[in-house]
């Protein structure tokens, strides 16, 4: 024997060892039927193998293989509707063969048909006659001389889509049913897998990858190797090459339905399978390890080792089981067998959940051996969503919307007074904004009482499921549960009615319109066009329909997934002896005569956006096929489910597959053309499952079975075919044949594809659509049918189930492009047709400057009062230009205290000169108060500037409006920019002329700076809050007066009359210093001793302004801080003799004062300026010259540009479209009619 594989070679080594310990199984067993006997289910994990494929794979014929005997039940759709929990047992050569169930008790079944029909009768009695299913295990032991000790477990076949009785979640009813067996450690997986579909949609295989992904309990089995396609093998995946399992894979071959029907024995069929294996080129070499008796020796030894590496884990669960199943045995009761004991039990039931549920809300009567010690109660958590979640929620959101009131406040006011300053807010901004506030508080005041409602319901839900006595009588516990949770909706009901109508009426208080009442509505649902969509697994054959439909080879092959963009194909019928051709719209105008460059073209433009590997993309590809040869039919092919990821897709692939295709599915207008191979169960086909979630009753669905020449030998589809399995609405139910060849009469229509073999050898499309003929004509089961299958009658068929699909929709459709015809119309008049003559133009061109002198207006603010026109959500360009004013204002107003006093000094002592003067000159004065009004020429023309370049941006996008004419829009924006430049220079010219007419004439004579000099000096101090922070020695004073020489302290108010006050202190005598680097300690200190005369403990605006005091009566602080820099000019100031210093003092204070005014009347005047000069010119020159100036240049002007007329013209012509085709669309109705 050669075995060439390595995990082939460890298998063949390890099954020929010998078991130390082959009492294993049995012991296990016994556990097993310890528990089925006492009707406990089964706490922790035994070691066992348990059995995973979908429906009809071959594991019954499996199960059935191992022990030699048919036993099991047979037919069509889903047979194993209960996990069956099969035990073998080796008894001595030449012992009987029989079987016994835990649930007969001690009986013996020798006859093994009987054993298949307890199973039935078993099955029957907790899952019903129909389909449905139980998780409830049927245990069964079989002792056999022929068989290996082996327990495993049979679990029903994952199915998609529902049959009979069956639930519409089954697939994940078995689904989870499965995932509770497999998801156990202990467990090992024995994952079946049909060999003629793809590996990669295995469900077997995907199951145990969730559970199992590094596959090292998982062992596959490739069943029906016999019926692959031919020139198809599965070497790869035997040898473990494909989807890597660390125990690797098996194959077998099962008996076929024709076999089983000419009684062949499973003794025959297991010589059979051996000689396959010994006589296939392929699997040869590895025939020892292939074969369903390999298969069971193989899994013993597996088994076998498995429970040894276990057995320590299990005496501790078991131990731990045996305690837990005690205290259990203590929660049941009797059931009532009449009328009073079932009042007797209900009142217990009402008291035992009236009294936990006013317990979980916190009603204990003060009762402290009742109250919950260790969590909080349902009431404590709903009082704390009040107290916390709720207040959070409506003070954050009033948080956010105070903010965002104020904002708009802000904005209406400021948009609605633009360049002008206003005093009023209109009514209606309060008035809007207050409801808008209200409506708000809605959504956290529902919020809340959805979450309380779900709080309670999960409280009622799990308080009725934990009583024991509910446990006890599940349908009483549905029942309570049902209708309380009823009761609960229908109080939150009342509870939302109420909240609407307060709001409603806190709204209706304020406003002058009554508010509409708040709905609930969802979006509606996007317009779709009419057309068919393929849909169904990887390698079902949907590729060969749609070249059976065209009857040329177009499409990309190979294996896996190559199907990886939704293909949207149209076939347009031509005139008869026209050519073939493909055309594409992302290649143009392009024609593709040659099939095989359109499917090289559909493989380039897959990789452009999926990459050259496994992934996918939801753009569509669009094809459009003409040819004399196809039917006027238009279908969606989109890629096919997969559930294991292979190369570089991503571990969700069947999920991103599955919403593509319900994404196309979904919607109304789309027929759902559902490919599934007949050799599969249906009730497994994706396809189906698929298009019952979007079309439950079947009425958009057509169903296609392909590989009809591949299904096991003895079985057929008539049933399916005629539409009595799972009946489909589209075509009838029954076989009723016309005369008429493209009648509708089935759900379902067949399909015989090429093989792989075919297609190797060359075998084209006209010579397989003979054969397909030939097939239905020829077999037996399809014979009276054969005028309604096959790929020629579908294509036929699918055209007509369009058009009537179509005629069916039209008025949809007809209300659609109607609306579409109007969208389109709305977008046209925002162009303007290009004027032919100078009337044309004048009229345009006056158009087109009214909107941009309006639209200027309103950015500047001039919204005439209008409440709707004002901006709410950001500044106009009014307001931007204002605030530009109000910073400049700020910015400029600002003098340098101590740096002004020492110009002053420097100013007197070079007017003096060499001589020493008592006076100050005027000259002094008035040279520095004209630098002083030169230093506001730069902020002042910056603030012009800055308006201008806001406006140049303003008309800049303005005239963006006119760009339909790129030439018109030039042209009027430079003239527009070149006006607003020469206002500008006239603004400039202005304020040059205002500063020159301040400096021309100093003047004096102001009653502020009058009144400031009459003060002679005198500032007086005081501290506002009362506490004392001036100090003198020991004592502290709340009132200070500062005079030219003296500092005079004060303890009351009415002692300022006194003109001595306390104390007065000699500044002639004294300095002032900052005694610290904080800046928040003034000391007044001797000159000659440097002890501390007062100091002031205060804040630090309060010392900027007590030192400005200081030194407006010639006393200039030091800073004592250590490497603090002393400026030079403080030091002249310090140097200065006190005649100067009055003279500074004097000089600084007239023209502080003087400054203030002349700053307040220049920047109250430059704002007038802007407007007057800039602003407003600027809309008389839109208003009357720039429109001449378009006028005088003419028709020139008006050059469209080339994307704009593009753009135009496509609209147009889409408008002319819609219109054609709502003229059609009347035709249509007319003739239906």
């Amino acid at each position: 024997m050669s075995v060439s594989h390595p995990v082939i070679a460890v298998r063949v080594m390890s099954l020929s060892e010998d078991s130390a310990i082959r009492l294993a199984i049995p012991l296990v067993n016994k556990i097993q039927d310890f528990f089925a006997r006492s009707g406990q289910a089964i706490a922790f994990d035994l070691p066992q193998i348990v059995v995973v494929g979908s429906q009809s794979v071959g594991k019954s014929s499996v199960l059935e293989g191992f022990v030699g005997r048919e036993f099991l039940p047979r037919g069509s759709g889903i047979v194993t509707r209960r996990p069956l929990v099969l035990q073998l047992v080796k008894t001595k050569e030449g012992g009987d063969e029989f079987g016994m169930f835990t649930h007969t008790e001690e009986k013996e079944f020798y006859d093994f048909s009987e054993i298949r029909r307890e199973i039935e009768a078993e099955t029957a009695r907790e899952a019903g006659e129909g389909k449905f299913i139980s998780s409830v295990p049927i245990n069964l032991k079989i002792y056999s001389p022929h068989v290996v000790d082996l327990t495993l477990v049979d679990l029903p076949g994952l199915t998609r889509v529902p049959v009979g009785d069956q639930p519409e979640n089954i697939e994940e009813i078995v689904r989870n049913m499965i995932m509770s067996f497999i998801e156990k450690e202990n467990c090992l997986i024995l994952a079946v897998t049909p060999a003629n579909t793809d590996l990669a949609t295995s469900d077997a295989i995907m199951l145990a990858q969730k559970v199992d992904p590094k596959g090292k309990r998982t062992i596959g089995v490739l069943s029906k190797l016999d019926l692959m396609d031919q020139g198809t093998d599965a070497q790869e995946i035997l040898e473990n090459k494909v989807l890597y399992l660390e125990r690797g894979y098996i194959g077998v071959v099962n008996r076929s339905q024709k076999d089983i029907q000419n009684d062949k024995d499973l003794s025959s069929a297991l010589e059979s399978e051996r000689e396959f294996f010994e006589s296939h080129p392929v699997y040869q070499h590895f025939a020892a390890v292939q074969g369903t008796d390999y298969l069971r020796k193989f899994l013993n030894m597996e088994l076998t080792e498995h429970i040894r590496i276990k057995m320590p884990e299990l005496q501790e669960r078991i131990g731990l089981e045996a305690l837990w199943l005690e205290a259990e045995l203590k929660q049941f009761h009797k059931k009532p067998e009449d009328l009073t004991e079932f009042t007797k039990l209900a009142t217990a039931v009402k008291n035992n959940v009236e009294g936990e549920f006013q317990k979980q809300m916190g009603d204990v009567s003060s009762r402290l051996d009742t109250v919950e010690l260790e969590k909080r109660c349902v009431g404590s958590l709903i009082r704390g969503l009040f107290e916390t979640t709720f207040r959070r929620d409506i003070e954050l959101s009033s948080a956010i919307d105070d903010i965002q009131i104020r904002y708009k406040i802000l904005m209406a006011k400021e948009n609605t007074n633009g360049v002008r300053d206003s005093m009023f807010t209109s009514a209606k901004v309060l008035e809007t904004i207050v409801e808008e506030q209200v409506s708000r508080l809605s959504l956290p005041i529902e919020n809340i009482v959805n979450t309380v409602v779900d709080q309670l319901e999960g409280t009622i839900s799990s308080l009725i499921r934990s009583l024991p006595l509910m446990g006890q009588f599940p349908a009483m516990q549905r029942f309570a549960c049902a209708k309380s949770i009823e009761e609960l909706q229908r109080n939150k009901g009342k509870a939302l009615d109420f909240i609407d109508l307060r709001i409603l009426i806190e709204k209706g208080y304020v406003g002058t319109k009554q508010p509409k009442r708040r709905t609930r509505s969802c979006g509606k649902r996007a317009f779709d066009l009419p057309q068919i969509v393929v849909v169904g697994s990887q390698s079902v054959g949907k590729s060969s329909v749609l070249e059976g439909f065209v009857g040329r080879e177009f499409l990309p092959r190979g294996s896996g997934i190559v199907t990886r963009r939704p293909l949207v194909l149209q076939l347009v019928k031509t005139k008869e002896g026209g050519d073939e051709l493909g055309m594409f719209t992302h290649t143009g105008e392009q024609e593709f005569y040659d099939f095989s460059e359109i499917c090289r073209e559909i493989e380039a433009e897959t990789a452009r956006l999926a990459g050259q590997g496994k992934f996918i993309s939801d753009v569509p590809i669009n094809l459009k096929i003409y040819s004399p040869n196809v039917v006027d039919l238009t279908l969606v092919d989109l890629p096919g489910l997969t559930r294991v990821p292979v190369g570089d897709q991503p571990a969700n692939v069947e999920e991103i597959v599955t919403k593509m295709i319900l994404s196309f599915i979904e919607k109304e207008n789309c027929l759902i053309l559902a490919v599934t191979p007949a050799n599969t169960d249906l009730a497994t086909s994706d396809a189906i499952k698929l298009a019952q979630k979007m079309d439950p009753k079947g009425e958009r669905t057509i169903g296609v079975l392909s590989k009809l020449d591949l299904m096991d030998q003895g079985t057929d589809a008539r049933d399916i075919l005629e539409n009595n399995v799972l009946p489909l609405k589209r075509g009838g139910s029954k076989l009723t044949l016309k005369t008429e060849p493209y009648f509708p009469c089935l759900g379902y229509i067949g399909i015989v594809n090429r093989s792989q073999k075919d297609i190797v050898d060359g075998k084209n499309l006209f010579s397989a659509f003979e054969a397909e003929k030939d097939f239905f004509i020829g077999h037996p089961a399809y014979q009276h049918m054969a005028e309604v299958q096959g790929t020629e009658y579908l294509r036929r068929y699918l055209n007509k189930e369009l058009t009537e699909h179509i005629k069916l929709k039209m008025p949809e459709v007809q209300e659609h492009i109607k609306k579409t015809a109007v969208l389109l119309e709305e977008e046209l008049k925002q162009y303007h047709e290009k004027p032919e003559d100078m009337r044309g133009f004048t009229r345009l061109a006056t158009h087109m400057m009214n909107y941009v002198i309006n639209e200027f207006q309103k950015r500047m603010g001039d919204v005439s009062s209008r409440l709707d026109s004002v901006q709410l959500n950001e500044r106009c360009m009014g307001s931007i230009i204002r605030n530009l004013f109000d910073d400049h204002i700020e910015s400029s107003s600002t003098i340098d205290d101590v740096e002004m006093r020492y110009t002053i000094l420097m100013a007197r002592e070079n007017t003096n000169g060499l001589r020493a003067g008592f006076f100050t000159s005027a000259k002094v004065f008035e040279t520095i108060v004209e630098d002083q009004v030169d230093r506001l020429s730069k902020p002042a023309h910056e603030a012009v500037d800055n308006v201008v370049e806001e406006l140049e941006g303003t008309i800049r996008s303005l005239f963006r409006s006119m760009s339909q004419f790129p030439i018109l829009e030039r042209f009027a924006c430079t003239k527009s920019i070149e006006k607003l430049e020469e206002n500008a220079n006239k603004a400039h010219g202005h304020i040059n002329t205002l500063l020159r007419v301040e400096k021309a004439y100093v003047g004096t004579k102001h009653r502020t700076i009058q009144d400031d000099i009459d003060k002679d000096g005198i500032v007086m101090w005081q501290n506002e809050d009362g506490t004392g922070r001036a100090s003198y020695g020991n004592y502290a004073y709340q009132k200070i007066r500062l005079e030219k020489e003296r500092l005079v302290l004060f303890n009351y108010p009415r002692d300022l009359e006194n003109s001595d006050g306390h104390v007065a202190i000699d500044l002639r005598e004294c300095c002032v210093r900052i005694h610290n680097k904080h800046n928040k300690k003034v000391e007044v200190v001797w000159r000659r001793s440097k002890s501390n005369v007062a100091s002031f403990d205060l804040s630090q605006e309060d010392v900027k302004n007590l030192i400005s005091n200081f030194c407006r009566v010639g006393f200039y602080p030091k800073i004592s801080e250590t490497g603090k820099r002393v400026r030079p000019e403080k030091e002249d100031l310090e140097r200065a003799d006190d005649v100067e210093v009055r003279q500074v003092e004097m000089v600084y204070d007239m023209i502080r004062e003087y400054m203030d005014v002349v700053i307040r009347s220049i920047w109250s005047y430059i704002p007038k300026i802007v407007i007057a000069l800039v602003i407003d010119e600027q809309v008389d020159y839109f208003k009357t010259d720039l429109l001449s100036d378009l006028v005088l240049e003419g028709i020139v002007l008006m050059h469209e540009a080339p994307t704009v007329a593009k753009d135009r013209k496509t609209k147009q012509k889409k408008l002319l479209l819609c219109k054609k085709i709502l003229e059609v669309c009347r035709q249509l109705e007319h003739l239906s009619v």
